[in-house]
């Protein structure tokens, strides 16, 4: 519940960043209004504490409810159907708040719940600049998920890969 309808992309970078100085103009405004916490600056969305103590962008956990107004946690690119444990599996991953659902799809009209995972743990208290410099940071806005049976898998057991687009990283998870 804690990452409920939260959101956190590339707007949630901590100023003057790798992620801030590789933005357009419009993407640097959005991170500093993630950054600042009133105006006369901007209109700020920041909280008193990023994780650190310091105020910036806030953590996940304290997002909550965010994305229900535009468009729910979204599964825009994050899913994979494949076979692992001579079983289909469908693997799904929000969007907004990397929380990867996976399901056993073998039989279509009876799909049986197997498992719900946040990728970003850390990101409960953490916003991602802190949580990226503890090396705690996790998956953040996934956008490529792979099923690999124990063939493809480089530890020998079926497993999920997870490309993290704004966190930069490559998880694999044991089935």
């Amino acid at each position: 519940p804690w990452a409920h309808n939260g959101e956190q992309d590339d707007d949630y970078a901590l100023m003057y960043g790798v992620a801030y100085s590789h933005a357009s103009a419009g993407g640097k405004k959005d991170i500093a209004e993630k950054n600042t916490l009133s105006p006369p600056a901007l209109d700020g969305d920041a909280c008193h504490d990023r994780g650190d103590g310091k105020p910036g962008p806030c953590p996940l956990g304290k997002t909550v409810d965010e994305r229900s107004w535009k468009d729910g946690p979204g599964i825009q690119q994050g899913l994979a159907v494949g076979v692992a444990c001579g079983r289909m599996v469908a693997v799904a991953v929000t969007s907004a708040n990397s929380l990867a659902f996976g399901f056993d799809v073998t039989d279509p009209t009876q799909p049986a719940f197997l498992f719900v995972h946040h990728l970003s743990p850390a990101s409960k208290d953490k916003s991602p600049g802190v949580a990226f410099k503890e090396q705690t940071l996790g998956d953040i806005g996934v956008e490529s998920v792979s099923i690999l049976d124990k063939h493809q898998s480089p530890s020998g057991a079926a497993a999920v890969m997870f490309a993290g687009a704004h966190s930069g990283s490559l998880s694999l998870y044991e089935l």
